[in-house]
């Protein structure tokens, strides 16, 4: 049974078609493009929290480390431990934990973490389709 409502378009002629198509894939491009841009934006801006919070880890583990470890040293001086020993583990301590800072802010700057994921994924499936639409 046909629907009346539903016609058939037009035939066109190839070079229509043509221009047709380089339309749809022109704003395609650019609407990729723009997802592209915003997503690095995103990601620049990720890495930008990422260096505040080491460029903040370095002053704050300084100050912080020197009050506390003048006060452990004075406590485990206090408890008959050595000068040297009653400053080395404090000061291995706070060693340990400053890495531990400097790789999670490192981590926000990797490569992996500033790579722009759902533009690619994007991409490749456009050009998936492409591929399927002009060998059909």
């Amino acid at each position: 049974m046909d629907n009346p409502d539903r016609h058939d378009p037009a035939p066109q002629d190839a070079p229509a078609l043509l221009s047709e198509l380089m339309q749809h894939l022109r704003g395609l491009v650019e609407a990729e493009i723009a997802l592209a841009r915003a997503e690095i934006r995103r990601k620049l801006s990720d890495a930008g929290t990422g260096v505040t919070l080491v460029l903040c880890a370095i002053p704050l583990a300084l100050v912080g480390l020197g009050l506390i470890l003048t006060a452990l040293v004075g406590a485990l001086l206090a408890l008959g431990w050595p000068l040297w020993l009653a400053a080395l583990v404090p000061g291995a301590v706070c060693l340990v934990l400053a890495a531990l800072l400097a790789l999670v802010g490192k981590s926000r700057l990797s490569v992996a973490a500033l790579t722009p994921q759902k533009i690619l994924s994007h991409v490749r499936k456009d050009l998936q389709m492409l591929k399927e639409t002009t060998h059909a």
